[in-house]
């Protein structure tokens, strides 16, 4: 029943970038960085605090990414049981992106 936060540290290596969240443009919003908490494979409300994105100009629309490192916070309130965090992202350079993965930090 206590509350329980954490900090996600992603670092990423040059020159690729992850899609911020908010990424800022509708057509890139299923390539967002997304946070969720599960507890005994159950997900539970949380507050993520994602950090502001560098903003990149482009001719198909701009949108945010992270570049190099990103702090991600959140906070739960959970019971007795095994938590998992899930971090679901997509990692992009120069026109080529990897598919789609979700890491996954157990506790």
């Amino acid at each position: 029943g206590g509350g329980n936060s954490f900090t996600l540290t992603l670092t990423v290596a040059e020159p690729w970038h992850l899609y911020a969240n908010p990424v800022g443009n509708d057509t890139l919003a299923e390539s967002q960085t997304t946070v969720t908490v599960f507890v005994n494979g159950k997900k539970v409300d949380a507050k993520i605090e994602y950090p502001k994105g560098k903003e990149v100009k482009d001719t198909a629309g701009n949108y945010f990414v992270y570049e190099r490192e990103a702090k991600i916070t959140g906070a739960f309130v959970s019971g007795k049981g095994e938590v998992e965090v899930r971090l679901s992202l997509s990692a992009c350079k120069d026109g080529l992106c990897l598919p789609p993965s979700v890491l996954k930090v157990k506790d």
